[in-house]
């Protein structure tokens, strides 16, 4: 676990480092849906629209090796709450719906469709936060980082 925690705090300082901010409420993934014989996409457009967005800050170059993948999704407050509470849970966790295994995989499918990377396979480890707004706004950043087995191994003292 230490190897992750290096890479986190390699984030902020690191240039090789891929970042997205996407200003606008996170996005679950929703399910394929069935009409008749067809099988639909019911997010094509939302999926099309993050990823023009994200094509802006696209890296020049795919991603090919082991991906470790930070994803932090803030999430807007409900209107019906006083403005005390929201001041006491900006920046908290968010212990409610959706999943963020399903915020994640929205994006990762995005990524993997504009050509960050050839499959979110790639994505080899992950630190995912699902937070109230923190004053900033609703948005998702995604920070995205190539490793190497000798990362880990050098910090477990494990060999591969």
């Amino acid at each position: 676990m230490k190897y992750l925690i290096d890479i986190i705090e390699d984030l902020s300082t690191n240039s090789n480092v891929v970042r997205f901010i996407i200003p606008s409420d996170p996005i679950p993934l929703s399910r394929h849906k069935y009409s008749g014989h067809h099988m639909y996409d019911p997010q094509k457009r939302e999926k099309r629209d993050v990823g023009y967005f994200m094509l802006k800050t696209k890296p020049k170059r795919m991603l090919v090796g082991c991906i470790f993948m930070k994803i932090t999704t803030y999430h807007a407050m409900p209107m019906k709450w006083s403005q005390g509470k929201k001041d006491l849970l900006a920046g908290t966790f968010r212990p409610i719906r959706p999943d963020k295994s399903n915020l994640c995989k929205f994006y990762e499918d995005v990524m993997q469709d504009i050509g960050v990377f050839r499959d979110d396979a790639q994505i080899v480890a992950s630190w995912e936060e699902k937070l109230y707004d923190d004053g900033n706004g609703s948005r998702v950043e995604i920070f995205l980082k190539e490793i190497s087995n000798e990362a880990r191994k050098a910090n477990t003292g494990q060999t591969i």
